[in-house]
């Protein structure tokens, strides 16, 4: 059973490749993010929804979740090329972002995750078979007081039979289930632990983001990684 946790510490996610950071984000202008971002939202008791984000510049000008509007507007700050300073409300967030910055993971403090991609449609239906494939990216773990950014890559079969490897626990294999809304849900063992698996898929299917923490052996969020895979 997902075991959630909610947290006061700052999610920063300030990174270079493979190494610590900390601090405060780039107040610089960030360019390409603008536009409306739609996809899939699992909230803090692993519930779906739909999300939709509007961006402009460094300001997020309005947050729908389930076509409803939140009142939330916020602030976004530039961290590392691919991951950004979320402020979201009086709540803090993370964006993990392909280098087309077409897709996001996002990744809330009260351990909020999901997708969203850039001026896409409706969601579409989802099937088992669709988390097919091959993909690779960027993988974050924070304890919130250093964070770390690797690389990771991963591919799976029409059973959700998926194997990969990424710089923070090695090589991993994992067995993924579809639930519902672009989710698959599961288990994923690697040398020395195992972890509980949420994957996310975006509107067109050629971006997966996910979560996946080891709650027996720390839990959220100092056991965990989030990733942003482009297939």
């Amino acid at each position: 059973m997902k075991i959630r946790a909610i947290l006061v510490a700052s999610l920063l996610f300030l990174a270079s490749c493979g190494g610590g950071g900390g601090g405060g984000g780039d107040d610089g202008v960030i360019t390409g993010l603008n536009g409306t971002w739609r996809g899939n939202l699992e909230d803090a008791v692993g519930t779906m929804h739909n999300i939709t984000l509007t961006i402009s510049g460094n300001t997020i000008t309005s947050a729908l979740v389930d076509g409803v509007d939140s009142g939330l507007t916020g602030s976004i700050a530039q961290g590392s090329a691919n991951v950004f300073e979320v402020r979201l409300g009086d709540a803090r967030a993370g964006f993990i972002v392909d280098d087309a910055r077409q897709h996001l993971t996002f990744v809330h403090e009260d351990f909020t995750v999901g997708v969203l991609q850039k001026n896409a449609g409706a969601l579409p239906p989802f099937v088992q078979a669709d988390i097919a494939g091959s993909g690779s990216g960027i993988v974050v773990t924070s304890d919130f007081v250093t964070f770390q950014e690797f690389s990771g890559s991963v591919t799976c079969d029409t059973t959700g039979a998926c194997n990969g490897t990424d710089g923070n626990v090695g090589n991993f294999t994992a067995t993924l289930t579809y639930t519902d809304l672009g989710r698959w849900t599961g288990t994923s063992n690697f040398a020395g632990g195992s972890s509980e698996v949420s994957v996310f898929l975006s509107a067109d299917k050629q971006f997966a983001g996910s979560w996946a923490c080891d709650f027996v052996n720390g839990g959220f969020p100092h056991a965990c990684s989030f990733t942003a895979w482009s297939f």
